[in-house]
């Protein structure tokens, strides 16, 4: 999956769901890198700025095309944030989407 950041830089991510979070993953590819390793060690934090976010914060959620998912979160009271996902193929991009709307639902 390709996440667009605010900056319109796409960046390859993996993409977890939980009853209760949404997981942001950089995945193996990214992580394997030499570079990446020594900061990991150095630093111990991940490779994302925000590695999890609550469903909670999910404000919208909004399918741009067959293949991409736009996700807006409420960073902070009155502050929104909005990010972009792009799937290989439109049936995970559908899932994906099931799966929020359903536990999303389940929270009210």
């Amino acid at each position: 999956m390709i996440k667009t950041n605010n900056r319109g830089k796409k960046q390859d991510r993996i993409l977890g769901i939980d009853g209760h979070f949404i997981y942001n993953d950089v995945g193996k590819k990214k992580r394997d890198s030499k570079f990446s390793r020594l900061k990991e060690k150095m630093f111990s934090s991940s490779d994302v700025k925000r590695a999890q976010r609550p469903l909670s914060s999910i404000h919208k959620l909004s399918r741009k095309s067959a293949l991409e998912l736009e996700l807006t979160f409420e960073e902070k009271k009155g502050y929104f944030k909005a990010l972009n996902y792009e799937f290989d193929d439109e049936s995970t991009c559908s899932e994906v989407i099931a799966k929020l709307k359903y536990l999303r639902e389940l929270a009210l």
